[in-house]
């Protein structure tokens, strides 16, 4: 992914979790999947990865 596009998601979701008070947030890209990763090929490392993710801040 080009890195002006990553620069501009990333402005894009600090603003958002300023703005909604959201106080913990992560973003991970998953290269080739596209917008709907947990119907693609490689669900089963997107769901280990959320489990992660939730299991630390539990």
């Amino acid at each position: 992914m080009n890195r002006k596009l990553l620069s501009r998601i990333q402005f894009r979701c600090k603003d958002h979790r300023v703005s909604e008070g959201i106080k913990n947030l992560s973003m991970k890209l998953y290269e080739n999947d596209l917008h709907e990763i947990l119907n693609e090929p490689d669900k089963e490392v997107v769901f280990e990865d959320l489990m992660q993710w939730m299991k630390k801040r539990i």
